[in-house]
């Protein structure tokens, strides 16, 4: 087994597991969920496609949804209101 299918497999492994975890905690259909860099061992493409899925499932089902995230990428294409914390003047 190479290192790369490994990895991969890992990886596999670490997104089913997220989605997993996802599904229970929307199954307890919170008013609020609170989501700490959920993508940040995710390559763009797949935390492109996770937060979809979270953006869409949050939306049918009423859940107000508050993502940390470092990922300005991220927070553009899917935050609907953002609040920047910074220890500086100017982001």
């Amino acid at each position: 087994m190479t290192l790369l299918s490994r990895f991969a497999g890992a990886k596999l492994h670490f997104i089913s597991l997220t989605y997993k975890l996802l599904a229970i905690f929307f199954s307890f259909k919170p008013a609020v969920l609170f989501l700490d860099e959920p993508t940040s061992a995710l390559d763009d493409f797949t935390a492109q496609e996770l937060l979809s899925n979270i953006k869409e499932f949050a939306k049918n089902n009423k859940t107000n949804v508050i993502v940390i995230s470092h990922n300005k990428k991220l927070i553009d294409l899917f935050a609907d209101d953002t609040i920047y914390l910074s220890g500086k003047e100017k982001l």
